[in-house]
């Protein structure tokens, strides 16, 4: 099995991990009715610091990136293909989830289209990499939870029972009285920046991960990062946070699977989020860039996306990309090579069109490394891992190739 189908097996299994924290009822996510965000987010906060277990930490991050996603639905953010459409009838036509492929990829596949990169933000989140990055994650967060170890630093074989294959959601995937490794360290033996790290070994099985998974809770703000390890090579990285007490939320997503026919994909964002207790509830304001360089045979194609603004003044979506390039993949490695197409659209609930966007968030300008290309120098996702610090930065930087 490959890595890539892998990836989308999980994301049909195994999303629901960590909403559902392992199996049981899954916990409300409180979502503003009315759709728009107030301007500023609430300061409540809990008055004890919450647990830096791996469910807990990561699901905190999940609920957020998923407030974001519905808050482009429930914001009632239009798309105008100004023609009628095979997908829906109406015109305009509303940002729904049956508008993107499993993948994450628009059904709208044109380029040049105006509304494409705001489509590809919303795809991105709300069926894409990013909500799929949630997958790996949530089995070894659930594994770690299930096996109830204590994190001493020691290599545990955990056999596994009925009970956690069916509560992970690995059922067809890894057969009951299958052997694993889990290696819990406090704080974390491969980055001690966070509290706590685990190591799940899967790669016997044949799921062939490795996985390593850290967190931290400083205050009320809960981190955590990871770094997974296919058989085949390929590397994928993610990294969140989340702040009750402003309202911060942070994601990143690294990965680079640089074969025959492969790619590299890096996407970045922060939101400012409205927050009931210690609940995200709405989204504020968002700051996403998304880039992919494709391999497909002889076929090279890469794109920068990129979507900022206030939901309530109006989001602004950019789209670059390298279009046959000459010299093969080194031209991705030059700034002027990305070229831009333009396009006037601004989402508010009211129009596509809105005056209150500005100029958004810009390309590279001084370098491309936020692209991961793999001619350039930019960092592994695995010396990102264990570079990493936590998350602090108020918007992205595609000059960045790390933002800690």
């Amino acid at each position: 099995m490959t890595s890539n189908k892998l990836s989308v097996l999980l994301g049909a299994l195994v999303l629901t991990l960590v909403a559902s924290n392992c199996g049981s009822p899954a916990a409300t996510v409180a979502v503003d009715p009315a759709g728009t965000p107030v301007s500023t987010p609430s300061s409540a906060a809990s008055s004890t610091a919450p647990s830096d277990d791996p469910k807990t930490v990561v699901t905190a991050v999940q609920q957020g990136v998923q407030i974001v996603g519905t808050s482009f639905a429930s914001a009632a953010l239009y798309i105008d293909l100004k023609r009628r459409s095979t997908l829906r009838d109406e015109l305009p036509m509303a940002l729904t989830s049956t508008l993107c492929t499993n993948d994450g990829q628009p059904k709208l596949n044109t380029y040049t289209d105006p509304n494409y990169p705001g489509y590809f933000t919303y795809c991105s989140i709300t069926a894409g990499p990013i909500k799929n990055s949630f997958s790996n994650t949530g089995l070894g967060a659930c594994l770690v939870s299930r096996a109830g170890l204590a994190y001493d630093g020691v290599a545990h074989q955990v056999t596994l029972t009925s009970s956690i294959v069916t509560g992970c959601m690995l059922t067809g995937l890894i057969a009951v009285g299958t052997k694993v490794t889990l290696t819990p360290s406090s704080p974390a033996a491969f980055n001690t920046n966070y509290a706590k790290g685990v190591i799940v070994d899967l790669s016997s099985t044949a799921l062939k991960l490795y996985l390593k998974i850290a967190t931290n809770v400083s205050g009320n703000k809960q981190s955590f990062y990871t770094v997974n390890q296919w058989g085949d090579g390929a590397e994928e990285g993610s990294a969140g946070s989340f702040d009750s007490s402003t309202g911060d939320l942070w994601y990143e997503y690294r990965d680079e699977r640089p074969n025959t026919d492969g790619w590299t994909r890096h996407a970045r964002m922060h939101a400012l989020m409205t927050v009931s207790g210690t609940t995200p509830t709405g989204t504020v304001s968002l700051s996403f860039a998304s880039s992919d360089i494709t391999v497909t045979g002889s076929n090279l194609y890469g794109m920068l996306i990129t979507e900022s603004g206030a939901f309530a003044t109006g989001l602004k979506a950019r789209y670059w990309e390298v279009a046959n390039p000459a010299a093969g993949a080194i031209a991705y490695d030059t700034v002027g090579n990305w070229i831009e197409t333009p396009n006037d659209k601004c989402y508010t609930a009211t129009s596509e069109t809105s005056s209150g966007c500005g100029t958004g968030l810009a390309g590279f300008t001084t370098n491309t490394k936020f692209a991961c290309n793999t001619t350039d120098s930019h960092i592994t996702v695995a010396n990102w891992g264990a570079a990493i610090t936590g998350q602090t930065f108020a918007n992205v930087d595609v000059d960045a190739d790390t933002q800690f």
